[in-house]
């Protein structure tokens, strides 16, 4: 019988060793689940905003982007218009 008390009592010492460090890492999974809930609201708004910011650099070069194509267009109209402006 006291065989059997010791072996219980030092069972139950080794599961308790064996949950309590267990039991103190489950106290902080709620403060990390809220941290990286804050962190990836950060990375949402980064991305929007680098989204936005890329939309307006590509407006941007839209809009470049057709001025060079109208100026190429009428670069083989120069020497003509140079001519005319010699010759009036």
């Amino acid at each position: 019988m006291q065989k059997d008390v010791a072996r219980l009592r030092s069972a139950i010492q080794a599961l308790t060793s064996n949950v309590v460090p267990v039991i103190k890492v489950l106290d902080f999974i709620p403060e990390d689940i809220e941290a990286m809930w804050k962190e990836l609201e950060m990375w949402r708004v980064e991305t929007q905003f680098n989204a936005s910011m890329l939309e307006t650099e590509e407006r941007s070069d839209s809009v470049v982007s057709g001025k060079l194509v109208i100026y190429l267009s009428i670069l083989p109209l120069m020497p003509w218009l140079q001519l005319l402006q010699n010759n009036p």
